[in-house]
């Protein structure tokens, strides 16, 4: 991320400037505290963020698309 902080997002759509996190291991403390601290800078900083974890790989092709809509990013 474009930040002082060491914040390194999972991914990134350039063009519309949407960074996206997977909060994969929630169940480690370790992780968990990153992950709060990693939101928090997403906030800070108010960067387009969208969030997924484990139960939205489940149905991704229905949630991601829906997710990428909210800043107009159309899914084909």
């Amino acid at each position: 991320l474009p930040v002082e902080e060491d914040v390194y997002s999972d991914f990134y759509i350039k063009s519309e400037n949407v960074y996206i996190e997977f909060w994969g291991m929630e169940s480690d403390a370790n992780y968990s505290k990153r992950k709060v601290i990693k939101q928090k800078v997403y906030s800070v900083h108010e960067f387009n963020l969208i969030e997924l974890n484990d139960k939205d790989l489940n149905n991704l092709d229905d949630i991601l698309p829906r997710k990428l809509l909210k800043y107009n990013i159309r899914v084909n």
